[in-house]
């Protein structure tokens, strides 16, 4: 069947509009969020909280494919439980809300926007295949199992398809992250501390990441699938980023490890997956392992 209309729910935001001009030149797109969106291009823009169900009846009804992306992301605050009940009504009533709108439309499939923190941690290969439960470690990672577990309830029940996206960080050249960081530190040689060294870092390049998504988009009709969007190499350790980023720039910035216990961090421990399965399911290969996509951004003129 051929793709006509795409609809992006949780559009406004950085990672949606890059989404939206990934897809635009082949797709007709709308959006949906309650934000304002910064594309001058309105027309196919609807302002939406589906928290507070404010224009919910409004949103477009001739949709082939949705992309699901309104959530609230991990950090320090997932780990406290007096969070948790936000956690729930942003990544997982929300949703409730929208699928409650479409039993009766004619959508073909949903692609639903989830999270390495599902996996909690763990020092072992991966895949989720391999008949292992996730078990989170923030709430931020509950919210985000939760919502696949009522997205395959919703599949099982209307006989949409569904593809849940499990993927680490998103990097590109426009965000601020997480190499943008120690680079900006390097640079100015001020000291790193590192709070963790048991912490390595998963990430896919914005490019590998929209290719995927396009990639289910195509096919409509294959049930409910749960794929692993990372790339081919290991996690790699915030030690090792700085050793990629100094030698590159020649700087020899002082680093301090802090051995001593500490709080519990957010991220996930040692979160080796797989993405074997997901590259024979969608014939799909990241261009990007960590160091290249580390080389990317360092190399941009941006300091």
């Amino acid at each position: 069947m051929r793709i006509k209309n795409i609809l992006i729910i949780g559009g406004a935001g950085e990672l949606g509009q890059n989404l939206f001009e990934y897809l635009r030149p082949k797709y007709k797109i709308f959006v949906v969020d309650k934000k304002n969106l910064s594309n001058k291009k309105k027309k196919d823009y609807l302002k939406c909280d589906l928290l507070k169900k404010k224009n919910i009846h409004n949103i477009p009804k001739k949709i082939d494919i949705v992309f699901f992306l309104v959530g609230k992301v991990g950090g320090p605050l997932s780990m406290e439980l007096n969070n948790f009940e936000n956690y729930i009504k942003k990544n997982c009533e929300t949703l409730i809300n929208y699928l409650n709108q479409i039993k009766k439309s004619n959508l073909k499939k949903i692609i639903f926007m989830s999270t390495e923190h599902v996996y909690g941690d763990n020092d072992y290969q991966s895949d989720h295949l391999n008949g292992n439960e996730p078990n989170p470690k923030n709430y931020y990672g509950l919210s985000k199992l939760l919502a696949e577990k009522i997205l395959y309830k919703f599949y099982k029940e209307n006989k949409i398809s569904v593809d849940i996206l499990r993927f680490p960080r998103v990097i590109s050249k426009n965000n601020f992250n997480l190499i943008k960081q120690l680079k900006k530190n390097i640079i100015r040689k001020k000291k790193i501390i590192i709070q963790n060294p048991k912490l390595n870092f998963n990430f896919i390049y914005i490019n590998d990441f929209l290719s995927a998504c396009e990639r289910c988009a195509k096919k409509t009709k294959k049930g409910y699938r749960i794929l692993n969007v990372f790339n081919s190499s290991n996690p790699i350790s915030i030690k090792k980023i700085i050793k990629v980023i100094k030698k590159k720039f020649d700087i020899n910035a002082a680093i301090k490890l802090n051995e001593k216990s500490f709080e519990v961090d957010h991220n996930p421990v040692n979160l080796r997956i797989s993405n074997r399965t997901t590259c024979k399911i969608l014939k799909w290969k990241p261009k990007y392992n960590n160091e290249e996509i580390i080389h990317k951004i360092i190399n941009n003129n941006e300091s």
